[in-house]
């Protein structure tokens, strides 16, 4: 095996005892958020350990990643508050939360749509290339 992979294993599982530890200190809402900033820091690391130099649309993805992510930590709720499942799932059926998941749904399939005819375009500029210059 890979040394380094080891040693990712082991930071992987170092972060996963910080986040239980931060979760002593602060309100999941503050927590949650800073977990998605392991693509971001993911993708420096790779960079330096791999070579690898993230395209377009990586950098694109991360920074929309550290901007929810930081959205979510400033403006997230701080209160702590205790529900039973009664609460909870009716917080799930409330409108707000409803236009939240219609919302979200709608942005990732226009993001997959992006990607996807991003790609295809790639491909179709690769097979021209390739066909024509026989």
């Amino acid at each position: 095996r890979h040394p380094l992979f080891i040693f990712v294993v082991i930071l992987y599982l170092s972060d996963a005892l910080g986040d239980i530890a931060a979760l002593t200190f602060a309100p999941m809402s503050v927590v949650a958020p800073t977990a998605a900033l392991t693509v971001p820091v993911s993708s420096v690391m790779a960079f330096f350990a791999f070579g690898e130099r993230p395209g377009v649309v990586g950098v694109l993805g991360t920074v929309l990643v550290m901007v929810g992510s930081a959205g979510g930590i400033l403006f997230g709720s701080r209160e702590e508050a205790d529900h039973d499942v009664h609460e909870v799932l009716g917080l799930f059926l409330e409108h707000s939360f409803l236009a939240f998941v219609v919302v979200d749904v709608a942005l990732m399939a226009a993001c997959l749509a992006l990607v996807v005819a991003w790609r295809g375009r790639s491909r179709c500029m690769v097979i021209k290339k390739t066909s024509s210059g026989g």
